[in-house]
Order: C-alpha cells, then structure tokens, then sequence
C-alpha cells in the first residue's frame, strides 16, 4: 500500500538569547541583553550586584540606580516632569533653598503629621 507521507512539526529549540558583555579594569560588567519588549543595558558590580539599568522598552526607557549615595548635579536647571512624582524615605526628608521657594498646586495641598507641625517664619500669611 501507498501510505501518504505524514510530517511531524517537531518542536522549536529554544533560541539562544545574545548577551554581550565588556569587563571593565574594576572589575564592573557592562551587559547588553534582551529584556521583555526590548533591549537591557546594565551595569554590574564585580560581585554581580545590579548598579545601574536602563530598559530599552517600547513606552520609552526605564532607567534604574541602585547603590548607597545618589547625587545628581546641574549647573543649570533640573526638571522633573511626569503625570505623577513620588518620593518615599524611611528616615527624614529635606527640602533645602538658599533662594526663593515657591509652592503651586491647582488642587488642595494636604499636610498630615502624626506629630506636630511647625510652622517658623518672621511673619507668616494666612489668606
């Protein structure tokens, strides 16, 4: 008998994901590999302990800093625009000018203690 030839799909081998990889004289890694939706460039300790990481995704890049001390410094200006800004600290947070502040909101300003709140200027404005 003349059977038909029957073909079997056999299964995709996983595709090896590309990483690349440069050493650096410290001892760092910079690493360049696929990420969900795009690329990763990260930076690594030489204990492999993630530094810094910037996600290439199609919304835009997603940037992340990791270590003990942040500073960012600007001769100019520094300006921070998004639909929603959040700040969290576990210890104390400062707000410091050696100039003018100014505080805007189009919307009710709430200020919550679970302590006293102390207001301390030569004179101070209400309405």
């Amino acid at each position: 008998m003349n059977d038909p030839a029957r073909v079997a799909t056999l299964p995709e081998e996983p595709r090896e994901e590309k990483t690349d990889r440069l050493r650096l004289e410290s001892g760092r890694q910079v690493v360049v590999r696929p990420g969900q939706g795009g690329e990763v460039i990260e930076v690594r300790e030489a204990d492999g302990g993630l530094s810094v990481s910037i996600q290439l995704t199609p919304e835009g890049p997603v940037l992340l800093v990791q270590g003990a001390r942040l500073s960012i410094q600007a001769t100019q200006s520094l300006t921070l625009a998004a639909p929603t800004v959040d700040i969290q600290t576990a210890e104390a947070l400062r707000i410091r000018s050696d100039g003018k502040m100014d505080i805007q909101a189009r919307e009710p300003i709430r200020v919550h203690s679970d302590d006293d709140v102390v207001v301390t200027g030569k004179i101070i404005h209400l309405n």
